[in-house]
């Protein structure tokens, strides 16, 4: 899939979905394809509140699952109380995500996951794994009630104190006016992106209303062309979790 590539200016140079594999969609795609979130955990790197999350959904990234609705075992690839994040075991006896690299991540409720699934071995993500999947970035973040895309740029970032992402590129995917799923665009700074740079693209990017939206938020996808990619809507995600 082509991106659009954004570049600073002051750089210098619940229950069981189907995974995409293919582009983002456009407009007037069904809006819910491209929403099944992302991944990972690297319980050091994790924010106080991300990993008592993690403690709260019992499950460990790497943790392999027999689950009760499908023949094949699953991988947690990242879990919190409210969701869990996973791929599936191939007909080739591989995981799901090892050659794709345009993709939209399963997910599931937490608890109905407990409820159908039973523990059958540990198999951590390998080191290329992680990187290309890059599961130390959040699954959600930037949420509020009161904003909207349209405020002045200002008046958003003065929502966070800006901070550093540890990423050098992310892909944003903005929203249509029906709520469809638009061009993912690629931002990219050898510097390393910070919360403000990425909200300052976001604003620009999302220039349609959608009534369905509420507030703003910012929402793991996947990855599009190995970049991890988010999803831009509003305060609650299109699952209805807040945070």
């Amino acid at each position: 899939m082509a991106l659009v590539v954004s570049r600073s200016q002051s750089k210098k140079s619940g229950m069981p979905g189907q995974a995409r594999h293919d582009g983002m969609g456009m407009e007037d795609s069904d809006p819910m394809l491209p929403f099944l979130l992302a991944f990972g955990t690297s319980d050091s790197r994790h924010s106080r509140k991300q990993r008592e999350q993690l403690m709260a959904s019992e499950f460990t990234s790497g943790d392999v699952l027999a689950v009760t609705w499908d023949a094949r075992e699953i991988r947690v690839v990242q879990a919190d109380a409210s969701e869990t994040f996973y791929e599936v075991e191939s007909d080739q006896s591989e995981w799901g995500w090892e050659r794709a690299r345009t993709a939209i991540f399963y997910r599931m409720r937490t608890d109905y996951l407990k409820e159908t699934s039973r523990f059958v071995r540990s198999q951590p993500l390998s080191s290329m794994e992680f990187d290309k999947l890059r599961p130390d970035l959040p699954m959600r973040f930037f949420q509020h009630r009161t904003a909207d895309w349209s405020n002045r740029e200002g008046d958003l970032a003065a929502l966070e104190p800006d901070i550093e992402l540890r990423a050098q590129q992310l892909a944003i995917i903005p929203f249509g006016t029906k709520g469809g799923a638009l061009k993912a665009h690629r931002i990219f700074d050898d510097r390393g992106l910070t919360l403000r740079r990425l909200i300052q693209e976001a604003r620009g990017l999302q220039q349609a209303m959608c009534a369905e939206v509420s507030g703003v938020g910012i929402y793991r996808s996947g990855i599009v062309g190995n970049i991890p990619s988010y999803y831009l809507w509003g305060a609650v995600d299109r699952a209805g979790h807040v945070s």
